[in-house]
């Protein structure tokens, strides 16, 4: 009788194998709505984020709404980055299209809770940011154009973010009405941390900018520096910046407060 060698090694890895492209197979197969629904649940996340009319797979799907808290953001698809598995992260190509609305570029969201966010264009006209104010009776208007090259956020452990936006043609439209030019503003890592610079551009708005927000990866903050009427009659600019105290003898308004980010 013939015997017959059997490698028991070799068919083991086989196996796994096979579950492994099993698995796989099932993972991208999953409707996308199961994932959003199991991923954002009905707490927080679920406040944060809502996406409507959901379609696809975890791997290729999108949605017809997407909201950020208040602020309506328009359709968005996603392209899963296989690569991204294998080091435990789940890596997408965004893209989100609305009416006025474009954004692109790579989110990742990792194990232990990190995230990254890498060459991410953004464009949106300002007053879709109205909702962020809500209760509160301002309303600004201008566009936000920007472009986040880099950034790694992990609570307690890091807040690093590289990028540039700019709100051209930026205006407060209530409670005054304040005409405030052209607002830059810029990001730049510190080792495990960030600072931000605001300052106003081309010097075409009503007020003089010049503010610092440094943000660690603690969660802790601090704004510095000041603000200033650009010319001595504009008295509604003036009224409005009186909230923050008492000017120094050039007549700049200095900030200086600081906090905690919230549920970090």
């Amino acid at each position: 009788m013939a015997r017959i060698n059997i490698n028991k090694h070799k068919i083991r890895n086989y196996l796994l194998l096979g579950a492994g492209c099993y698995l796989l197979f099932v993972l991208f197969s999953v409707p996308a709505s199961l994932v959003s629904k199991y991923l954002l649940g009905s707490g927080s996340s679920a406040q944060l984020l809502n996406l409507q009319q959901i379609r696809g797979t975890l791997w290729k799907g999108e949605a017809q709404e997407t909201m950020l808290g208040r602020v309506k953001l328009g359709k968005l698809n996603w392209d899963l980055n296989s690569l991204g598995l294998l080091a435990g992260n789940i890596d997408l190509d965004l893209l989100i299209n609305g009416e006025n609305t474009r954004a692109n570029g790579n989110v990742a969201i990792g194990l232990g809770g990190k995230f990254a966010m890498e060459d991410v264009d953004v464009r949106l006209p300002a007053e879709q940011l109205n909702g962020l104010f809500s209760g509160f009776p301002v309303s600004i208007g201008g566009d936000v154009l920007g472009k986040m090259t880099n950034v790694e956020i992990k609570k307690n452990e890091m807040f690093r973010a590289k990028g540039r936006i700019v709100w051209q043609k930026a205006a407060l439209r209530a409670p005054h009405g304040i005409e405030l030019g052209d607002i830059l503003i810029e990001m730049e890592p510190q080792n495990k941390n960030t600072r931000i610079t605001i300052s106003d551009q081309n010097e075409t708005g009503q007020l003089k900018i010049n503010l610092k927000l440094d943000v660690q990866s603690t969660g802790k903050y601090r704004w510095e520096g000041t603000l200033s009427p650009r010319n001595n009659d504009q008295t509604k600019l003036t009224e409005f910046l009186r909230f923050l105290g008492r000017p120094d003898s050039a007549g700049n308004y200095w900030i200086s407060r600081s906090g905690q980010l919230t549920n970090w």
